[in-house]
């Protein structure tokens, strides 16, 4: 059961680490600072987080230009039917996860305690080959697929990096967002950049539809 972790954070990137508490130390692009958080609290932020993240993307027309999108490559798939409002497909795909999350605790609680980006990274894509069924578990398929890839969009690229702040943020809510952690933040954006076009196919949906477009590590 030690991979079902890193398996629920490939799905999403929505990992929730084990509870820490991490003494006060130089900025670090490895271990941040991070705060003690019950679970009560720890979901009672995440579903705070998630809230606000909706609100903000249905406020700024995010949401109204995602749907237009969706819809363009729905058509353009001879899709029989239209996309649902990206609100509902993004609220569904954090909560199925978190819930499976929840029903696996007990046997993967002591299994992550490790926040070094690099780790993740690596944890996460040993894993890979699984994804096809945690992805039929959760109900994960095309339609978020097609979702995630309009953020990868040439002309989207900061709204992209904002999206992936916002994931970071509801994935570790115990992780303050401080000066001593912005490296941390900054290299967790790039995992979550190569991460998230890898597991949803986003070269399928790209205007270039070639591994250059891929996001690089940086090294």
């Amino acid at each position: 059961m030690r991979h079902f972790r890193y398996l629920l954070f490939l799905l999403l990137f929505l990992v929730t680490p084990v509870t820490t508490t991490t003494a006060p130390a130089p900025e670090s692009s490895q271990q941040p600072l991070s705060n003690e958080l019950s679970l009560a609290d720890k979901q009672a932020m995440q579903r705070k987080i998630l809230n606000e993240i909706l609100n903000k993307y249905e406020g700024n027309q995010t949401f109204l230009k995602l749907h237009e999108y969706m819809i363009i490559k729905f058509q353009q798939l001879a899709k029989q039917r239209s996309p649902r409002q990206p609100e509902l497909i993004i609220r569904e795909a954090f909560e199925r996860t978190q819930v499976v999350y929840e029903k696996t605790k007990p046997f993967v609680r002591n299994s992550f305690r490790d926040f070094n980006p690099d780790a993740v990274e690596r944890s996460v894509e040993k894993y890979l080959w699984l994804k096809g069924l945690c992805f039929l578990i959760l109900g994960i398929n095309q339609e978020h697929e097609i979702g995630l890839s309009y953020f990868y969009l040439p002309e989207n690229q900061g709204m992209k990096k904002e999206l992936l702040r916002d994931i970071i943020h509801y994935s570790f809510p115990e992780v303050p967002d401080v000066p001593a952690n912005r490296i941390w933040f900054q290299n967790m954006v790039q995992v979550m950049d190569r991460l998230g076009y890898k597991i949803f196919n986003i070269n399928k949906y790209s205007p270039a539809k070639n591994l250059a477009a891929a996001p690089n590590r940086v090294s």
